[in-house]
């Protein structure tokens, strides 16, 4: 049909997936391509979305311009996602509302002018980055794109028409796109669309649009679309035939190098390299040489460096950056390193007389490149200068000029004191020292001006005639020709040499940092001082304010923060967002670029163990290309930190759940003998009991002796379930912190006398032997507790001993403490059990295994412990076990004691 676009596909679409399958799998991207606005893409998009809902697929319109009537049409008969508003500097703008399309997860979005910039407050700068993240969640994207918007070919485009486009977007956007559509319509019929204000075209002016839309312009654009559109074709060709192992002549693979310096002709150089790759198929590089002036550079060369360096990176080269003092040499060796084939370089507008006598470094890399060819981009315009020629002029401050000119003056002036007894050439020497301390302190310029400076002032104060420029001896000119050259040669080496001194020191800064951070971050045991040290070391090197969000299983929590990080919900959405796509975002990033700090994914061998926050006013020097290094090593040895820190507490974790579960077990095994012993003798005590009421109208068989003792028994066992109940109750006020002690003075020889009284029963078939000094002072302690204490090492000693054996109480005095002594003559501790008798549920090598809990010693040891003393076990000296414990003097002049 006259006047619509023709369509042609490069591809057919896959048949869509239901929405439930989109998380597993990335979402497909369609391009409508065209050569100009106004072609129809707009509407072959919607048409083509159209027809993908009539087939059942979920469709929903995330931003499209629709003008005219069946446009407006089609985009009425398919679900409309509202845009988001965005007002900033007094401006609203309406933009894609990225955050509700991936809530609501349609299966395909469709997105109009792709190349679009976003108004500042949006979350990415530009529209094909929501596009990837949409593609990134299983969205599938319809999209459209003219050929001016893409990058490799703006260049091309401008030279065309004369019209500079801004909005681009990436060659390897389109390069993943799974199908491109070129949409075509004649030049003249868009040129008749546009006198009939059928076309709308965005970002250009009036005389611009009249530049722009001009029959040959169109029809050279036409053509680069229609050859951009083929090479995908052929690309596609190429997979399908290698990938179905099909026959065909494959070339020999091509590697192109792309040499950047800080010349503004990088940029071409970068696009240049891109579209002679997509030509040749070849994988490229970007190499830039980083020479000893390199830090002496102007701030805008060094930016531009990083500019295009970041270009090359967004349009698929791999990117490398070397040193040295050659940048020929480096080439070169990286050519042969890689194998490259191919070098594009450019050639910097310069005049006839440098050109014959200082040959450039292009002239160089062509004379020693040998097999690998050379393609040279030459300047277009000569307003483009040389940054070299520029470091020539006065760029630096004057004042350092003006310090050159007080070197030589002081050299002038101690010359003429000199001059009459030292000969004019040997006063040379004078000056050369101006000229070196002038290069090391000053740089370049004003050491050359002062090489300069010396030669006149040398003639016209120095050499007869003097006050003259006349020179009486022409053998002269020789010494001013030597005082020139080699001032100049001074100059530029001390320059270069002072350089180099400074890279290093830089080098080596870095190299400091690094290794302060790792050495302190493997001496860190715990995710805490792990935490602190690299809150201390990153606002110490960013000169900010840091946060570090630790990950929770899928969620992000707010870890540890310098105290004047200004974190809010904005700030945090951003982590959330980092920590999710495990990449940058954030201020300097191009995601949520109007964000206060720089989020920064914790990269570790399990994942992204976090995120690191940075709040600086320098964050931007960290950003750039030629410090994004050193940010990695940072980031990287303190996500590698966390990660081991992590491993170790949950290792730790693991480990007391072991040793809980292994206390628990020793524990119920205790107790279920320990408890079912006394209940078994109660129980049979109380059956008997029950029996004998029974029987006792008919013989009266139990005794009122027999059931006293059976009573007794009872008794006995109740008072021995009571005392196991109440061990397992210290014990756990013991670990829980809660037991309180109530220390006053107290006297020993009160406390064992009262023990043994309570213990009257036990003790009636024992021999207890007291060896009590008299006149012993007071020890601090409470008496309930260390009552307690006692009663356990006496009982202790009498289930480990026969009946009827002895026990010995002993107390003495040993400087400011009391010690207590209890000794038997039992079966005594075997000396590998002695480190260990105090642990909970241990029982010795020697200890039947039925004879007790294995708490009572750990009662003590803590009970002891919690009024400042200590306790110990030993052998005894013939046989037998001695348990000791110690508890300090009561001092009444300072009211307490060995605290």
């Amino acid at each position: 049909m006259n006047g619509d676009p023709k369509w042609l596909r490069s591809d057919q679409p896959a048949k869509q997936e239901p929405a439930e399958m989109q998380a597993g799998r990335s979402g497909r991207l369609m391009i409508f391509f065209g050569y100009a606005e106004g072609v129809g893409k707009t509407k072959a998009m919607l048409e083509a979305a159209f027809q993908r809902k009539s087939e059942g697929i979920d469709v929903v319109v995330a931003c499209a311009d629709a003008r005219g009537k069946e446009s407006e049409a089609l985009i009425k008969g398919l679900p409309i996602w509202p845009l988001r508003r965005f007002e900033a500097d007094g401006n609203i703008s309406m933009e894609l509302d990225l955050d509700g399309i991936l809530a609501r997860r349609p299966q395909l979005a469709v997105v109009d002018e792709l190349a679009h910039s976003n108004a500042p407050g949006s979350r990415h700068p530009r529209r094909f980055q929501d596009a990837e993240e949409l593609l990134a969640a299983g969205i599938d994207v319809y999209a459209t794109v003219n050929v001016q918007n893409l990058e490799s070919l703006s260049d091309i485009v401008s030279q065309i028409t004369g019209v500079r486009v801004e909005d681009t977007i990436p060659d390897r956007i389109f390069d993943r796109a799974d199908e491109i559509v070129l949409v075509d319509l004649p030049p003249g019929e868009l040129i008749q669309r546009l006198k009939e204000g059928k076309v709308h075209h965005s970002g250009l002016e009036a005389l611009e649009v009249e530049k722009f839309y001009r029959q040959g312009n169109l029809t050279a654009l036409r053509e680069l679309a229609m050859r951009r559109a083929a090479e995908r074709i052929d690309d596609q060709m190429r997979s399908y035939m290698q990938s179905k192992a099909i026959v065909g002549p494959w070339p020999a693979g091509e590697r192109i190098l792309v040499s950047l310096s800080s010349h503004p002709l990088g940029e071409r150089l970068v696009r240049a390299g891109r579209k002679l790759a997509d030509e040749l198929k070849a994988e490229w590089f970007v190499l830039y040489v980083e020479t000893p002036g390199h830090l002496s550079m102007q701030p805008q060369n060094r930016a531009r460096i990083n500019h295009n360096l970041a270009l090359a990176e967004k349009m698929g080269a791999k990117v490398y950056k070397v040193s040295g003092n050659s940048v020929v040499e480096e080439v070169l060796q990286f050519c042969q390193q890689y194998n490259i084939t191919k070098i594009v370089a450019g050639r910097a507008r310069r005049p006839r007389w440098q050109e014959i006598f200082s040959p450039s470094v292009l002239d160089e890399m062509i004379r020693k490149s040998g097999k690998v060819g050379v393609f040279v981009v030459s300047e277009d315009q000569e307003t483009l200068e040389d940054a070299r020629i520029r470091n020539w002029l006065p760029h630096r401050p004057l004042l350092r000029y003006l310090e050159s000119l007080a070197l030589v003056g002081v050299a002038t002036w101690i010359s003429h004191l000199i001059g009459d007894v030292i000969d004019p050439t040997n006063l040379v020497m004078i000056y050369l020292i101006a000229v070196v301390i002038a290069a090391i302190f000053l740089g370049r310029g004003p050491s050359m001006l002062a090489s300069l400076i010396s030669v006149v002032v040398f003639d016209f104060f120095i050499v007869n005639p003097r006050f003259s420029l006349a020179v009486a001896d022409t053998q002269y000119l020789i010494t001013f020709a030597g005082l020139l050259i080699v001032g100049l040669i001074i100059s530029n080496s001390a320059t270069l040499l002072r350089g180099q001194v400074e890279a290093l020191q830089v080098r080596e800064r870095h190299t400091q940092l690094l290794n302060r951070l790792s050495q302190e971050l493997t001496g860190a045991a715990t995710l805490d001082q792990v935490l602190e040290i690299t809150l201390k070391n990153f606002s110490a090197v960013f000169e900010g304010e840091i946060v570090v969000f630790l990950s929770d299983g899928n969620h992000l929590r707010k870890r540890a923060a310098t105290p004047h990080y200004n974190l809010n919900e904005s700030e945090t959405a951003v982590a959330e967002w980092a920590f999710k796509n495990a990449q940058p975002a954030g201020k300097g990033t191009e995601t949520f670029p109007s964000a206060q700090s720089l989020f920064l994914p914790l990269n570790a061998s399990q994942g992204v163990a976090g995120i690191l926050g940075i709040q600086s006013q320098v964050i931007q020097e960290f950003i750039a290309h030629d410090q994004r290094t050193l940010l990695g090593g940072l980031t990287n040895l303190a996500a590698l930190a966390i990660e081991r820190a992590k491993f170790a507490q949950d290792a730790m974790q693991a480990e007391t759940l072991r040793a809980a579960e292994r206390l628990q077990s020793a524990l119920l095994n205790s107790i279920s003998h320990q408890l079912r012993t006394p209940l078994a003798a109660i129980t049979g005590v109380l059956t008997s009991l029950s029996e004998s009421e029974k029987a006792r109208s008919e013989n009266g068989k139990l005794t009122l002796k027999v059931r006293e003792e059976l009573i007794d028994s009872a008794t006995q066992q109740a008072n021995t379930l009571n005392r196991l109940v109440e061990n397992l109750l210290a014990m756990t006020r013991l670990e829980a912190g809660i037991i309180q002690v109530n220390s006053q003075a107290g006297d020993v020889q009160d406390l064992i006398g009262a023990v043994i009284n309570q213990m009257a029963e036990s003790l009636a078939n024992r021999n207890v032997i007291l060896d009590i000094p008299p006149d012993l002072p007071a020890v601090r302690m409470d008496a309930v507790l260390t009552g307690q204490v006692l009663v356990n090492l006496l009982e202790n000693a009498c289930k480990f001993s026969e009946p009827g054996s002895p026990i010995s109480i002993i107390v003495r005095q040993q400087g400011d403490e009391l010690q207590i002594r209890v000794a038997d003559e039992g079966i005594g501790i075997a000396p590998e059990d002695l480190p260990h008798i105090f642990e909970k549920f241990y029982r010795g090598k020697f200890t039947n295994q039925a004879a007790g809990t294995g708490l009572g010693l750990s009662i003590c040891k803590g009970i002891i412990e919690a009024q400042g003393g200590r306790i110990w076990a030993e052998s005894g000296a013939v046989r037998g076990a001695v348990l000791s414990f110690a508890l300090p003097i009561y001092d009444d002049l300072r009211g307490e004691a060995g605290k």
